[in-house]
């Protein structure tokens, strides 16, 4: 079960099986309701995305490819080195920085990439322009189930009902390249893009409370 903390050291990303986007029992082409929080993952201006091979692997390491496709996973990531066999090291590989129109600052996405040729995914920077945080040269990173709490709040939020519902992606708030919208149906990505580090992490719930 995922542990909830404040620090800034391990933060987690919660990924819910959407049912009423794809009812795919191949975890390749499965959708993911995703978010840090329960607002987020309850967003509905958000589109729901398939997961990063990177991704895909972790749950492989922790056999729980079959708990994700019937309900969703958590995903926790540590700046820290940890030595359990879940955890999975993850190196980053290629940055790109992107200005934010309208802002005058740019955002950063890196690749990471585990020993694993195909087992890689996207993160992106949300820290604030003034911060002196750097995004992780290296990152651990495992899957865990749902908690209890959080299935029960899943269940009653109705996700897997077959209603259609969409949620926006990453790119749709940030603008990761200066392309019209036309070119951006295409250059959308493909799989989700994880949150990067931030300087307070919030509780699954804390904004409900």
């Amino acid at each position: 079960m995922v542990n909830e903390t404040k620090s800034n050291k391990i933060w987690s990303l919660t990924l819910v099986r959407d049912y009423k986007s794809d009812i795919s029992d191949d975890i390749g082409t499965a959708m993911f309701a995703y978010g840090r929080t329960a607002d987020e993952v309850d967003d509905e201006c958000r589109n729901s995305l398939r997961i990063p091979n990177g991704l895909t692997h972790l749950l492989n390491t922790s056999h729980l490819i079959n708990e994700a496709l019937e309900t969703g996973f958590c995903v926790e990531i540590s700046r820290n080195p940890q030595n359990s066999d879940d955890w999975v090291q993850f190196t980053a590989t290629v940055h790109v920085q992107r200005k934010e129109s309208p802002f005058p600052f740019t955002r950063t996405r890196v690749l990471y990439v585990a020993q694993f040729p195909d087992a890689t995914f996207e993160m992106v920077d949300l820290s604030g322009p003034c911060s002196e945080q750097k995004m992780p040269q290296k990152l651990w990173l495992r899957a865990v189930e749902l908690s209890y709490r959080q299935l029960a709040w899943v269940l009653n939020q109705n996700f897997f009902s077959s209603e259609k519902h969409e949620q926006k992606t990453l790119d749709e708030w940030f603008n990761f390249g200066d392309a019209d919208a036309s070119v951006c149906q295409f250059t959308r990505p493909k799989s989700l893009i994880l949150p990067g580090p931030v300087d307070k992490v919030q509780p699954f719930f804390e904004s409900q409370l």
